[in-house]
């Protein structure tokens, strides 16, 4: 390679470095060098006219890609805004890597994209009083804007999860997204979808497992149910807390227990116990609630993906069931969700 070739690269690469964004070229010879040394193999294109280091690139996890991915085109296009599932990522209301299919874009009028291809896909600028934020360069909207866009592009069970980790982290609350929602005096697009959301979204769940499980329950046609309510274990008397509780007729008590196998594999989950250690623990607590007269009904996050079997099993155990208007609103739930959004991943 010759002098000036290696300085223009260099140059380019270490934009990106400082960036912490994939390279792209500034003028005429930088991308003459840049689209050189990707067909010799020395540098890959995550994204049309952007580059990365193809050794350094397969060294990083998907999580790492993908946010590398969204950090340059946001800041390869500094007028325009990351949106939907893409800003919902930047913010850390998710990490569910299968929903990271396209770049999520809010492209003002009159504002031209500067590359990302078929893998960004533009939607509507809105105005709305909330405005937006900035998170080491990235432009986001207001959490009430990507939350209502999640809950329009999104499936129930994915949405859900999104509101109620927003909600965990009191980046907003029930009470200012009502609010958010009511400004919208006429009719736009993932209002009527946001508002479902809305209905049932709590933050009550520990983590993303158990909102999935809570969607679930609801497409189901099952009661609500309260999460987290604290008991206090007789034999230990320290707090147990189930993910899921139904009060059923005269004082029965179900308690709904998710088993994920992270809470096995994760040490920091363990809390420095072992694999046999934690499964003693989970019985123990079990034990105790039994002994409080309460049912437990015990599903895992297969039972979460093949609802069939979570219907049996919360049904075989007697949790309650909802009925007429109530009923009819869990059957909107799922219609929820563009499908466009569930096609083939353009990110990796």
């Amino acid at each position: 390679m010759q002098e000036a070739g290696k300085v223009m690269l260099h140059r380019a690469l270490s934009r990106a470095e400082e960036r912490q964004t994939l390279a792209w070229a500034e003028d005429n010879s930088e991308r003459s060098y840049l689209r050189r040394n990707m067909l010799a193999g020395r540098l890959v294109t995550p994204l049309p006219h952007m580059y990365a280091i193809a050794e350094e690139w397969r060294k990083l996890g998907i999580e790492q890609r993908i946010t590398v991915i969204l950090r340059s085109v946001a800041l390869k296009n500094p007028r325009c805004t990351l949106c939907s599932l893409s800003a919902a990522w930047i913010l850390g209301l998710t990490d569910d890597v299968s929903l990271q299919r396209k770049v999520h874009v809010l492209v003002p009028r009159g504002v031209s994209m500067r590359s990302g291809g078929d893998a960004v896909q533009r939607h509507e600028s809105i105005g709305d009083s909330h405005g937006c934020a900035e998170i080491d360069g990235v432009h986001v909207p207001s959490v009430e804007r990507v939350l209502l866009d999640c809950a329009r592009d999104l499936r129930f069970c994915d949405s859900l999860p999104i509101w109620e980790m927003a909600y965990r982290r009191d980046l907003t609350s029930p009470g200012r997204m009502q609010e958010y929602l009511e400004s919208f005096s006429g009719p736009y697009k993932g209002i009527r979808a946001a508002r479902l959301v809305w209905r049932y979204a709590n933050g009550h769940c520990e983590n993303g497992g158990e909102s999935k499980a809570h969607a679930a329950i609801l497409q189901l046609g099952f009661a609500d149910p309260e999460i987290q309510v604290p008991f206090v274990n007789p034999l230990t008397h320290r707090e147990i807390r189930p993910d899921f509780l139904w009060r059923v007729r005269k004082g029965l008590l179900i308690a709904g227990e998710l088993d994920g196998m992270r809470k096995y594999k994760d040490e920091a989950m363990r809390n420095g116990q072992d694999v046999e250690e934690v499964l003693v623990r989970e019985k123990d607590r079990e034990t105790a609630l039994n002994s409080l007269g309460v049912l437990v009904v015990r599903f895992h996050m297969g039972d979460v993906r093949h609802p069939q079997e979570l219907r049996r099993k919360l049904s075989l155990i007697g949790v309650p069931r909802v009925f007429g208007a109530e009923l009819k609103r869990r059957e909107r739930l799922e219609k929820l969700g563009n499908e466009d959004y569930y096609g083939r991943s353009m990110l990796f």
